[in-house]
C-alpha cells in the first residue's frame, strides 16, 4: 500500500498489490509508474512530498518512481527513460564464470555488453528486444583475460548503469 501526504494538500491512499501493474514483490526491485490522476482528492502538486510504504512484505526495494500528468504525447514518450536497474555480478571477483542481473520495467530494446579497462568492447551478452521482467546473463570468461572488465546496461539506446567486475584466472 502507497500513502501520500503532501504537506496542507489532503491525504491520498493508492494500493498495489498481485492484482495491479506494480505488485509489490518482497526482496526485489521494482520501478514504479504513477498517473497523477490516480491522486484524485489532490488539491495541488507543489506538495509531492512522500512515500510511506505499509503492509507485510518485509523488505521492498522501490527505484525510479516517475509520477506523470499522461499528457506526452508518444513523439515524447521516446526519449523518456525506461526505469531499468543494473544489478551486482556474481560472483565478482571469478573464475571463470560470473552472473549479471538486471531488470527493466517496461518492454525496451535492452542491451548488455562487457567492456575492457580500455574502453573496448569484449562480448555483447544481449542485444534485443526485452519484457518487463528480471533477467539474469552468464559471462562465461574463459576466453578473456584476467582483469578489470566493466559491464553496462543500456535500454533504448540510454545507458541506465556501468559496474564493474574482475576476472581471476
Amino acid at each position: 500500500m502507497v500513502f501520500w501526504s503532501g504537506g496542507d494538500d489532503v491525504e491520498h491512499e493508492l494500493v498495489f498489490d498481485a492484482t495491479t501493474n506494480t505488485a509489490l514483490v518482497s526482496n526485489s526491485w521494482i520501478s514504479m509508474n504513477i498517473p497523477l490522476a490516480s491522486f484524485t482528492n489532490l488539491t495541488t502538486r507543489g506538495h509531492l512530498a512522500q512515500l510511506i510504504i505499509s503492509g507485510d512484505l518485509g523488505t521492498v526495494y522501490i527505484d525510479n518512481i516517475l509520477f506523470h500528468d499522461g499528457t506526452t504525447s508518444i513523439a515524447d514518450n521516446s526519449n523518456t527513460p525506461v526505469p531499468a536497474m543494473l544489478g551486482n555480478s556474481y560472483p565478482n571477483p571469478f573464475k571463470p564464470n560470473t552472473n549479471i542481473s538486471y531488470s527493466v520495467a517496461k518492454s525496451a530494446h535492452v542491451t548488455l555488453k562487457i567492456y575492457d579497462v580500455k574502453g573496448r568492447l569484449v562480448e555483447t551478452l544481449v542485444d534485443a528486444q526485452q519484457a518487463a521482467n528480471s533477467y539474469a546473463k552468464v559471462w562465461n570468461a574463459d576466453n578473456a583475460a584476467p582483469g578489470v572488465y566493466f559491464y553496462r546496461l543500456t535500454v533504448n539506446g540510454q545507458a541506465v548503469d556501468t559496474k564493474r567486475m574482475v576476472l581471476l584466472k
